[in-house]
């Protein structure tokens, strides 16, 4: 399991794609269609959109509209019509979090975890994803989870561990739904339970987390908490492949070459394989041919 790297989702939808208003809003003072405005000119690719965007979300985030400040880091972060500035987007996500924003908490814990625009403080940083797993929508609840898990700034607490992975997922958020099914496979911090935890992986594969839906195929491999059924376990990796995880596409190999749920085929595998380590896979480079 692998932590998820510095989300910058913005604030994009919503209130502005159904209020046609919001520029007119945004021109009377109304600070939140501001914010809005703004999140969507950042769907965009156009400079000038972007700057326009930087604009009003500073005028919000002064205002303590909430996804403001976050939206605005993120900006400073990628350098998305401002020059890009780690230690102003760090302080964006800190403002953002003290107004109880679950994203800026979550993107705040990152910066103090990495040490970008800000001196590294793993205490300071898991305390941040705690908040944030508190916080609607439960952002940083599998961040939290892995550093109860792992003893990073805190002392491991399975239990602990498990219970904020199972706070995450019930806000929707497919890695925790992960994390969860791990600690209920292996009984860990929770009772085993390996039928509850193939459902685990289902929801966390349905929510677009690679690893969940890896996992899931592993069991039906196997037939732990489900049916032994090999092909779905194979066209379960097969498009956990086509979504970009190189573990997949590994095990897209391992079958195409054992045949085990689909036909055999050395040429399919070897290509499954080239994906894998051109991801950066090891093990995957050293089962293609030797040239």
């Amino acid at each position: 399991m692998t932590r998820r790297t510095l989300v910058l989702l913005l604030s994009l939808g919503g209130v502005a794609a159904a209020n046609p208003d919001a520029e007119t809003q945004c021109r009377g003072g109304d600070q939140t269609a501001c914010m809005n405005v703004a999140a969507n000119l950042l769907t965009s690719s156009d400079a000038s959109g972007y700057k326009r965007a930087a604009e009003l979300g500073e005028k919000a985030c002064k205002a303590h509209v909430r996804r403001a400040c976050t939206n605005l880091g993120a900006q400073y972060q990628k350098g998305m019509g401002v020059k890009p500035d780690e230690k102003r987007a760090t302080a964006l996500f800190k403002n953002a979090c003290d107004d109880k924003d679950s994203l800026g908490c979550h993107n705040f814990g990152v910066s103090l975890r990495d040490g970008l625009g800000t001196k590294k403080d793993l205490v300071a940083s898991t305390k941040m994803f705690v908040r944030a797993c508190g916080l609607d929508p439960r952002d940083g609840c599998s961040e939290a989870s892995l550093a109860y898990r792992d003893g990073i700034g805190v002392t491991k607490d399975a239990v602990q561990a498990t219970q904020l992975a199972y706070t995450g997922c019930q806000g929707d958020d497919g890695g925790a739904c992960t994390l969860y099914a791990v600690a209920l496979e292996d009984g860990v911090g929770t009772k085993r339970d390996v039928k509850a935890a193939a459902d685990m992986n289902k929801n966390a594969c349905r929510l677009g987390d690679v690893v969940g839906c890896n996992n899931l195929a592993l069991m039906y491999t196997n037939g732990t908490g489900v049916a032994k059924d090999l092909t779905k376990s194979f066209e379960l990796y097969r498009s956990t492949c086509d979504s970009g995880y190189d573990v997949a596409c590994f095990n897209v190999g391992n079958k195409y070459r054992s045949g085990l749920g689909t036909k055999q085929d050395d040429a399919a595998a070897n290509t499954a394989y080239e994906r894998a380590c051109k991801k950066g896979l090891a093990k995957a480079c050293d089962q293609l041919p030797k040239r």
